[in-house]
């Protein structure tokens, strides 16, 4: 009796550890992922971009039609870019770097901000900064190039710089 009750529980054991591994699927594919150097903008280097597709953006001109708030007197191209970058390509970067990274994920990871003209940047821009770059950006140029390619965001104002400190393609 005691053999086949160790032979019965010794097969469950086995069994249940069959396909039950939650670790990432090929890591050493994961690990070999490399991000050069494409361009400098503002002093970054820029690993990875999205293609303009659309000449001209209607969609997104229309929605970065904004008024302009009370508090400034005189409504100039750079408030009407930076507020445009706010409310367009701002959101759809937050909602595609949620949709990869999970609510927050990003403070584990990197960091997303905004510069904007009128704070001193040379352009307006989202830039999503990651640790160490992997196949996610692939994931994030995936879902955010159907916005550009719908005229409804402008690719060059979504940046994704190298880290300072994080792996480079040699």
């Amino acid at each position: 009796m005691n053999y086949r009750l160790t032979i019965l529980l010794s097969a469950a054991l086995l069994l249940g550890g069959c396909g039950t591994d939650d670790s990432p699927k090929n890591v050493a594919v994961e690990d070999s992922v490399e991000w050069k150097m494409l361009k400098m903008v503002s002093g970054r280097e820029i690993i990875a971009e999205l293609k303009q597709t659309a000449q001209e953006t209607p969609k997104r001109d229309e929605a970065a039609t904004i008024e302009t708030p009370p508090e400034y007197e005189k409504p100039t191209k750079e408030l009407a870019e930076d507020l445009a970058v706010k409310a367009i390509e701002g959101p759809a970067a937050i909602q595609a770097v949620e949709e990869v990274y999970g609510e927050g994920g990003i403070r584990d990871e990197g960091v997303l901000f905004i510069e904007i003209q009128t704070r001193g940047a040379k352009q307006s821009g989202v830039w999503i900064g990651l640790k160490e770059p992997d196949e996610r950006v692939q994931q994030l140029l995936d879902l955010l190039q159907p916005k550009v390619d719908a005229a409804k965001s402008l690719r060059t104002n979504l940046y994704f710089p190298q880290p300072p400190h994080g792996k480079r393609a040699q």
